[in-house]
């Protein structure tokens, strides 16, 4: 077998991974660093994957094009040391397959990454064991970058815990953790396995992983991130003190010591085969309202995906603008491209309908719940002061659903679902007004940390009101009869808004953060 189609085999063998039981994301080589839908690759990209891209290439473009794809080998040169046969061998000789790439520019990176996509993409879509549909491959952003180098460890200074360069103990005691530099003119260091035991790279997959199964973020090559002109992690060439997760070289041209390690962001997922229909009847009521005297059914949750899209199912109503998703939070992209339709979205609260589709909702409700219920029922979305009155759960004082004045339980836990701003990320500015101050690289939605959903959590969700009733604060603003305003509180609202009293401006156009629920009247 000549060397190309070895490659060929050999990358091959990692996207023909073994087939898992369960359907998940088929994402070889990769470590999930966020809830199964984003991974990130467990090595930097090494010569013998770029030889695979470019076998695939070749085909399809002009010498032209496919030389414009090529590393810069030169970059190996230097007039200080005789390094020709790291530019005639370090990418072309079988040897260094398993090494990392260098001599790329960020758009030699990103165009592999493409490539990347459409490979990823067509093998999960023919693998049965997979759920996914599509995905996108992409350089990482700085931010991104420096969460997985940490290993989700948000105060590690390195890869791993603690300061030392060296591991501390066990049968690895005093051996080197990463590959960089010791001292002037040292890149080898004192030859025997204490040391890095490389002279310039190192194979992609040496030393230890970090908390993610991540190799090499600390040394080895510094690795490109999609939105700045830097490096990130330092290299072979880096000292000790420069291999720190957060340190920086500037990049602008292919260099021997640059490199890249690839993220990738599940897109959609695959249908479900099966739909579900729900069945209007007494045992379907009992189970979703609750009864208030001796007329009155209100819905014990906010109006989900799964109710919702049944209605849309039966009468060809349009569709929410899932676009509404965009940019809200890290990856909330996923929700534009998943949360209306996907199973795994059905318990949750259906967003992004104009007033006019709940009044519409109400109308096909009624007529499904007139076999239950008889001719003489109204369907509708409440008035404040009627919505109110459910959402006390019968105390009648209380600012809260679960009584108060507290958001926590004796326990310390979140009682709603909201936009959590820790006390320590308030402050006053110099006219003495109070201000959030977010440290650099947090996200406003960083409240997910201790309220569990960075965006909506499902239906049943939480400890239900007095009366039965979920999620009347925090989640989504629920639309009430008087326009203009929603109550209760949503995923995006501060904890004053989960207060009963309280009112939020809405403009009466759908957002990602606006729901409802019905009330139903029998006469």
């Amino acid at each position: 077998m000549n060397s190309k189609a070895s490659f060929v085999v050999l990358l091959s063998l990692i996207f023909l991974n073994i087939l898992a039981k369960d359907k998940k994301p088929f994402i070889p080589n990769c470590s999930d660093i966020h809830e199964g839908k984003v991974f990130v690759s467990q090595t930097e990209t090494t010569n013998m994957m770029y030889h695979e891209y470019l076998y695939y290439q070749k085909s399809s473009l002009t010498e032209n094009e496919f030389n414009a794809l090529l590393p810069d080998t030169l970059v190996w040169r230097s007039k200080n040391q005789y390094n020709e046969a790291y530019v005639e061998y370090y990418f072309r000789h079988p040897a260094y397959r398993d090494y990392p790439i260098v001599g790329l520019t960020k758009s030699q990176a990103q165009l592999f990454c493409d490539w990347l996509s459409i490979v990823l993409t067509a093998e999960n879509r023919k693998r049965e064991d997979s759920d996914v549909d599509s995905v996108l491959v992409r350089l990482p952003t700085q931010s991104e970058w420096i969460f997985a180098a940490q290993g989700g460890n948000e105060y590690y200074e390195y890869p791993w815990e603690g300061h030392d360069l060296r591991m501390g103990e066990g049968k690895f005691q005093g051996m080197i953790r990463a590959n960089f530099v010791r001292g002037k003119g040292d890149y080898m260091g004192v030859a025997g396995s204490l040391n890095d035991n490389a002279d310039v790279t190192a194979p992609a997959k040496s030393y230890w992983p970090n908390d993610f199964g991540l190799y090499n973020c600390a040394g080895n090559v510094s690795e490109m991130v999609a939105d700045k002109e830097v490096a990130m992690g330092g290299s072979w060439f880096s000292s000790g003190y420069d291999i720190r997760v957060r340190s920086e070289i500037p990049f602008t041209k292919p260099s021997s010591k640059v490199g890249f390690r690839y993220l990738v962001e599940v897109k959609r997922k695959k249908p479900t085969s099966k739909v579900t229909e729900l069945k209007f009847n007494s045992k379907w009521m009992k189970q979703n309202f609750t009864v208030l005297g001796d007329t009155l059914h209100v819905q014990k949750f906010e109006v989900s995906n799964l109710l919702y899209n049944q209605f849309l199912r039966e009468t060809n109503h349009k569709i929410q603008d899932t676009t509404l998703w965009n940019n809200q939070f890290p990856y909330s992209n996923y929700h534009t491209n998943n949360y209306r339709w996907h199973s795994d979205f059905e318990n949750f609260p259906a967003v992004g309908m104009s007033r006019a589709d709940a009044m519409a909702f109400c109308e096909w409700m009624k007529v499904k719940l007139v076999p239950v219920l008889g001719n003489k029922i109204e369907v509708f979305i409440p008035y404040e002061k009627e919505w109110m009155d459910a959402a006390r759960g019968g105390l009648d004082l209380s600012p809260y659903p679960w009584g108060g004045p507290y958001i926590r339980n004796s326990k310390g836990v979140l009682l709603a679902n909201h936009r959590y701003i820790a006390e320590s990320y308030t402050t006053r500015n110099k006219e003495g007004e109070w201000q959030v101050n977010f440290p650099e690289g947090r996200h406003e939605m960083f409240g997910a940390d201790f309220d569990g959903f960075m965006a909506t959590a499902p239906c049943d969700t939480y400890h239900p009101n007095g009366f039965g009733l979920y999620n009347v604060a925090g989640n989504v603003k629920e639309m009430v009869g008087e326009k203009g305003m929603t109550k209760g509180g949503g995923w995006k609202s501060d904890y004053m808004f989960l207060d009963i009293n309280s009112r939020e401006e809405w403009n009466e156009k759908p957002a990602a953060d606006v729901g409802f629920r019905v009330f139903v009247v029998v006469r």
